[in-house]
């Protein structure tokens, strides 16, 4: 929808801004003229981009973990990353009329320099999105490894994860987890060493994922998984954090 609307909307900021410089009728025209064909130029590269990272997954290389910024460009118009490249739709807009300011201002250089930059609107998009970080599955630490001690009387659910790059953690007695103890929710409660159709280990992996993207160290506070709140964080021994507590399949 942003996309549709860019096109006029720059014309129409556009032939505001040049009327307020008072410049002459021709002046504004071709002023306007320049900002429209340069937004829809913008417009196509910005599609095409949205296109092939998004519809047909192109640009995304190895597997990466869902919240890296790269990844987020494709989870709605609503997300920071994206609305950071439909951002980029303006810019030639804010170029035209910089360039249409300096002239006026007899400033005549600097204002072809402004309107030189017109050129770069074809590759804004491709650069925007070739310097977004992917966080990679094979090269990224996470929280990983859920050990559970399920909840017992007043004593609360507590998960322990390991932190580092999937797949490449040697686990000894003395690697450091990082624990979470539970608020008593209904949901904590429910979490189970047993079979539970992977219900459980689900939502810790969840957890770890998510407490990752918030950043280390662990916050009290939601984990993104309903009913399943950080009541306490802190670390132990691998061989402390076995007491109790099993780890989840």
């Amino acid at each position: 929808m942003i996309l549709l609307a860019a096109v006029p909307l720059s014309a129409l900021i556009t032939a505001g801004v040049v009327r307020a410089l008072g410049v002459s009728r021709r002046t504004a025209v071709w002023t306007t003229i320049a900002a429209t064909v340069a937004t829809i130029v913008a417009v196509v590269a910005v599609f095409f981009t949205f296109l092939f990272e998004c519809a047909s997954d192109g640009g995304s290389g190895p597997e990466a973990w869902p919240w890296s910024p790269r990844e987020e460009l494709c989870d709605g118009e609503s997300s920071p990353v994206a609305l950071g490249m439909l951002a980029l739709l303006f810019i030639p807009t804010a170029l035209v009329l910089l360039g249409t300011w300096l002239r006026v201002r007899g400033r005549r250089t600097l204002g072809w320099f402004a309107y030189a930059g017109l050129l770069a609107t074809p590759a804004l998009s491709g650069l925007y999105v070739a310097a977004l970080p992917v966080y990679e599955v094979d090269s990224y630490p996470i929280l990983h490894e859920p050990m559970l001690r399920p909840a017992d009387g007043s004593e609360p659910a507590r998960v322990c994860y390991v932190y580092g790059i999937v797949g490449e953690v040697e686990i000894s007695p003395a690697t450091m987890r990082h624990c979470i103890e539970l608020e008593p929710t209904a949901r904590a409660r429910r979490l189970t060493t047993r079979y539970d159709e992977g219900e459980t280990v689900f939502d810790l992996e969840r957890v770890g994922e998510n407490l990752t993207q918030e950043g280390l160290p662990v916050e009290p506070g939601e984990t993104g998984v309903a009913g399943l709140v950080v009541a306490r964080a802190y670390r132990l021994r691998e061989a402390q954090a076995r007491i109790g507590a099993r780890e989840l399949d």
